[in-house]
């Protein structure tokens, strides 16, 4: 199905409207989500929400691309470009998706896993679905061959992250291809989930080798379209399925277990490991505040101190010299002193009455006037 050849000017406005509610879509879903990082340091149940999310927009996505293809002329064309059989919205479709299936399972591995593994993974998948791309695209078979190993390599990198993230996940309890269960005893939920992955992606390459993108031994073209459409929505809909199981799936232990390897603000406050300072008393929190102004006052007068002897040292050898400010340093000390000995040892009665009412009876200043009267 296409658009009429004379229709030139509804087709170029077909592909602007399409391009552009796209990329508004794209901004508004970023916009109003939480940035991983942030997600990663929450518990499972907010995690697999989080993922669910996306995974809307990565349905979305692959049903909006498969709609381009079909209604615009838009694989023609770059089939004349390229001088090949070439459906662009393929690669398309995988560079706008996943990717972000698979920022998702580093999201759901949770906190004990390093924030670096969300670029690496990211990064790695980007960078074999390019490589793929050329592959596909260039005519001299040495080059699609050495293409092709350079995304073997890739994904054999890929797999290698993955078992970096399942020992992550697990404390260094067990490992993606390790049949030893953690020290419960059980095989982690994760695992299930990056198998699955493997499983329904290990096809892709498989099947790009033999078809006429690749080295041509299956010469289909009709064929070879269809088993990638069908081996699409199987590698997304197992995707979309194992997160969904994850939702309802409780906390698992390893968080809990090596929670104080985790250094994250945010992991310690979603998940209350944050040292609350215990409760003081009045009577604590008068005094503790009694010590803090008298320390502001040393330090003051420390720096007054230190600035009549910097003073000095500046002055004139044959200028007078005036006591004055020395003199109001030592008196303002010396009646500070006095407060604190006659608060201490009640040597004022009415001064230490009215310290007692004020800091540790509560009173208010209405009855002032009596406490002082009765002490004097």
């Amino acid at each position: 199905m296409g658009i009429p050849d004379e229709n030139d000017f509804e087709y170029a406005m077909t592909l602007v409207n399409i391009v552009a509610f796209l990329l508004l879509t794209m901004y508004a879903i970023v916009y109003v989500s939480i940035p991983p990082s942030k997600v990663q340091m929450q518990p499972l149940p907010q995690r697999v929400k989080f993922c669910i999310f996306w995974n809307i927009y990565v349905c979305a996505i692959s049903m909006v691309m498969n709609l381009v293809s079909m209604s615009t002329k838009l694989d023609d064309g770059v089939m004349e470009w390229f001088g090949r059989y070439l459906h662009i919205c393929r690669p398309l479709e995988w560079l706008l998706t996943c990717p972000l299936m698979m920022l998702q399972v580093v999201v759901v591995a949770g906190p004990l896993v390093p924030g670096r593994r969300r670029i690496e993974i990211v990064g790695t998948t980007v960078s074999v679905l390019i490589i793929g791309f050329f592959a596909t695209v260039t005519e001299r078979l040495e080059v699609r061959g050495c293409l092709f190993a350079c995304g073997v390599c890739g994904f054999i990198t890929l797999v290698h992250k993955f078992s970096q993230i399942m020992h992550e996940h697990t404390g260094g309890e067990t490992s993606l291809f390790s049949m030893k269960p953690d020290k419960d005893g059980k095989h982690p939920a994760l695992k299930k989930v990056l198998f699955k992955v493997l499983l329904t992606w290990v096809a892709f390459p498989i099947w790009w080798f033999l078809s006429p993108d690749g080295f041509n031994v299956m010469k289909d073209h009709d064929l070879h379209q269809g088993v990638f459409l069908l081996l699409n929505i199987i590698s997304k809909a197992v995707f979309c399925y194992a997160i969904f199981c994850l939702d309802g799936v409780e906390e698992p232990v390893y968080v809990e277990r090596y929670s104080e390897t985790i250094q994250s603000p945010t992991f310690k406050h979603n998940y209350g490991t944050e040292k609350k300072p215990e409760p003081m008393s009045p009577i604590a929190a008068q005094e503790q505040l009694m010590q803090e102004r008298m320390a502001k006052l040393d330090e003051m007068f420390e720096k007054l101190r230190q600035d009549r002897v910097s003073d000095k040292k500046k002055a004139n050898n044959d200028a007078p010299k005036s006591k004055c400010l020395s003199q109001m340093v030592e008196e303002t000390r010396r009646k500070i002193n006095a407060i604190k000995d006659d608060v201490g040892d009640g040597a004022n009665p009415t001064l230490a009455a009215l310290w007692q009412f004020i800091t540790k009876d509560g009173g208010g200043s209405a009855s002032l006037q009596p406490v002082i009267k009765r002490n004097q």
